[in-house]
């Protein structure tokens, strides 16, 4: 056993271990240090002050083309979590209806809980939150993804919603 100081060495920004014992040909056993070049650097952080521009102003008063434009260039890590918020409509559902996700935890009726449960441990183990069984991460993953179940019956849950909800469990709140 690492203690959890060596432990956090070893894994990458996103909290993603390294593979134990990688497919000889598999891109995951070649572990590069996640060091920022300067060409990158330098083009981060000009994308980050337009991003934040962006963001200040408003993403719905930018032109269509510019947002996809550097939506597709790529959203700077310190500002993914906003970028997304509005992206997907979490700012203005939350505007317009506060308690929906609480409201939602308290629903006693669940169809797809026993899915949800069964698959939940599969979702992203490699990464250092989602690893523990009944532990945070799983806890939260969880809970979103019956939250979204309830919300829309229609479309219920199927198991690549836990890959796409625990990314952005990654960089978003839970809510």
């Amino acid at each position: 056993d690492l203690s959890i100081t060596e432990e956090r060495k070893r894994v990458d920004r996103f909290g993603f271990l390294p593979p134990s014992s990688p497919h000889p040909n598999s891109p995951m056993g070649v572990r590069r240090p996640l060091r920022v070049s300067r060409p990158e650097a330098r083009l981060e952080n000009p994308r980050l002050e337009k991003w934040r521009a962006m963001l200040e102003k408003g993403i719905g008063n930018c032109a269509d083309t510019v947002v996809k434009r550097r939506v597709r260039k790529g959203i700077p890590m310190p500002l993914k979590s906003a970028a997304w918020s509005v992206l997907l409509g979490v700012d203005a559902l939350m505007a317009t209806q506060p308690k929906l996700y609480g409201e939602l935890q308290h629903v006693q009726d669940a169809p797809y809980e026993d899915k949800i449960l069964r698959d939940i441990h599969r979702t992203l183990p490699e990464t250092v939150f989602f690893r523990e069984a009944g532990g945070v991460g799983q806890k939260k993953l969880f809970h979103v993804l019956r939250a979204v179940s309830v919300y829309d019956p229609i479309l219920g849950y199927c198991q690549g919603m836990g890959y796409l909800t625990a990314f952005l469990l990654l960089f978003m709140t839970e809510e």
